[in-house]
């Protein structure tokens, strides 16, 4: 099933993601700049091997997370859930996410730090504009 160009809007025009990690019993949150790659369904991050988050997900691939459009609104209610794989990428995928990584954050170019990939099984847009309590959702065949 083909992604919903809505979520892949969503996904595009923000720059910050939650992700949840877990390790013994322990859940655990960490916000970092991301940026997606739609026509291969790709969320790139950069993280040191030392943080909490990616200890957990060494031991764990199995990922889930949030993004919050910049200006939440009670009044528009509107974010994405996201379940997944993360990895470390390899040759050309990790180009091409290390280069548009860079292109929008600039400056982690003078902090060098591990480039990891989530790639998504499911989505569950809400967006109230649509209709209240309204959600799309997407999941891998």
């Amino acid at each position: 099933m083909t992604i919903p160009q809505r979520i892949t809007e969503f996904i595009s025009e923000n720059d910050v993601m939650t992700i949840a990690s877990s390790s013994q019993n322990q859940p655990y949150c960490a916000a970092v700049f991301y940026v997606y790659i739609p026509e291969k369904n790709l969320m790139c991050f950069m993280s040191d091997k030392t943080t909490r988050h990616i200890q957990e997900i060494i031991l764990n691939d199995c990922v889930s997370g949030t993004i919050l459009p910049k200006n939440v609104s009670i009044a528009k209610v509107k974010g994405l859930q996201f379940t997944g794989k993360i990895f470390e990428p390899e040759d050309s995928t990790k180009k091409e996410c290390i280069f548009n990584y860079h292109k929008l954050y600039p400056m982690a170019i003078l902090h060098p730090s591990t480039l990891w990939v989530i790639e998504p099984d499911f989505f569950k847009l809400t967006d109230y504009r649509l209709g209240f309590g309204k959600k799309l959702l997407w999941k891998k065949e």
